[in-house]
């Protein structure tokens, strides 16, 4: 999305899908830290968030496991 669109329409455009991700984890994301990643208005922070929380997300999900959205993200690695 981020290359498609740019940096700022990009992520505003990934918001509601990084949200819907954080909503399917398998613990509550701390409530400032999902403010800060939502209204983040730099790629690379929410990537490297997002990326911290694809780590704690481990094995025994009382939920499906959540697709990353850093793929969708459309940013190179």
């Amino acid at each position: 999305m981020i290359e498609f669109y740019g940096e700022p329409l990009g992520l505003r455009c990934a918001r509601k899908h990084v949200g819907w991700w954080m909503e399917r984890l398998p613990f509550e994301v701390a409530a400032g830290l999902k403010r800060e990643i939502m209204t983040s208005r730099s790629a690379v922070f929410v990537e490297k968030q997002l990326a911290a929380l694809e780590l704690e997300q481990g094995d025994g999900a009382s939920k499906p496991p959540a697709r990353s959205p850093s793929k969708s993200l459309g940013r190179a690695a």
